[in-house]
């Protein structure tokens, strides 16, 4: 997998950049759970799992700030002896901003 920031354009509206470190992702399939922590280039690996429906997670507390997966969790399904390879994208939150009063004029007088 590869932890990918997009919110930029590059043709398909995905910036490319760098991976995202520490980012720690779960892959589970019945009473088996694996986990993983991505790497300097945000990239992990799950090595000979089982054929079958696998269930990944990621999770948000190394996102940077205001940031979110694309999706948290989704599943994958694996056939013997296949590689699977899965990039994860990052999208900024969209934020809400509320105007509490209007501003007024500010007159700044001199100290006497």
């Amino acid at each position: 997998g590869n932890g990918k920031n997009g919110n930029g354009k590059n043709g398909n509206g995905f910036k490319d950049c760098e991976g995202l470190s520490g980012i720690l992702v779960e892959i589970k399939k019945d009473d088996e759970v694996f986990r993983r922590v991505t790497n300097e280039k945000g990239e992990f690996a799950f090595e000979e799992l089982r054929p079958g429906k696998w269930t990944v997670k990621l999770y948000p507390q190394n996102l940077p700030e205001h940031h979110r997966f694309e999706k948290e969790t989704f599943e994958i399904e694996l056939r013997p002896g296949e590689r699977f390879t899965q990039k994860i994208y990052v999208f900024p939150k969209k934020r809400r901003i509320q105007i509490l009063e209007e501003g007024g004029t500010l007159i700044e007088e001199k100290a006497r």
